[in-house]
């Protein structure tokens, strides 16, 4: 769930910036462009602390961020 959702976060911004390259999306969210190729071919794994590093700069709603820490949520964690 969390590579769907950076993946439609990219597409997202590509639809807004048709020139925003992966490469660039990546650096945007404080990723090498390697990790998140990776992460999206679902070679890689998220860990909580890349989760913690990227989610804000992601943007997500409320329920993307329910979705995007699946199991890893924090027990305090309130949705808005």
């Amino acid at each position: 769930a969390p590579a769907r959702i950076i993946l439609g976060k990219m597409q997202e911004a590509q639809a807004r910036n048709p020139r925003l390259s992966q490469r660039a999306f990546a650096q945007k969210i404080g990723l090498s462009s390697g990790a998140l190729s990776e992460i999206l071919k679902g070679k890689r794994a998220l860990t909580l602390n890349v989760k913690k590093k990227i989610a804000p700069r992601l943007q997500l709603s409320p329920q993307e961020e329910v979705d995007f820490y699946g199991d890893d949520l924090p027990a305090t964690f309130q949705p808005k």
